[in-house]
């Protein structure tokens, strides 16, 4: 090999690596947006729509509900007030529904040993 061809080879080893390098950050940062944009969505804020310059995606946007379906972190639940609650007995119970018939299955076995086919001529 000539000194230009080793000096090309060597070239095309650091283009390699650096694309590498390069396609390694470009990844890593895709990643970061569509994390910081999940987020940022999930706090109530717009961020798929505008520049990633003017996205809030750590703030708290507390004039939009939740987009995820969570409860909010206030809600009350229902207080026990220690009586009973008196419940009416003069509704109708539901109609009596008659249940399926089904086929029954095929030849039922029994434990009792039955005489088997024995050909004619033939010894036991």
């Amino acid at each position: 090999m000539t000194d230009l061809d080793q000096s090309y080879c060597n070239e095309l080893y650091a283009i390699e690596g650096l694309s590498f390098v390069v396609w390694l950050s470009l990844l890593a940062y895709i990643i970061t947006n569509i994390v910081f944009s999940i987020l940022g969505r999930q706090r109530g804020n717009k961020v798929w729509k505008i520049s990633a310059n003017d996205a809030t995606y750590l703030e708290h946007n507390n004039k939009v509900p939740p987009v995820d379906g969570g409860v909010p972190m206030q809600q009350q639940q229902p207080q026990f007030t220690g009586q009973q609650a008196q419940y009416s007995h003069t509704a109708a119970p539901p109609p009596a529904q008659q249940q399926p018939q089904y086929a029954q299955p095929g030849p039922t076995y029994s434990p009792v040993q039955q005489q088997q086919y024995q050909p004619q001529g033939a010894q036991v």
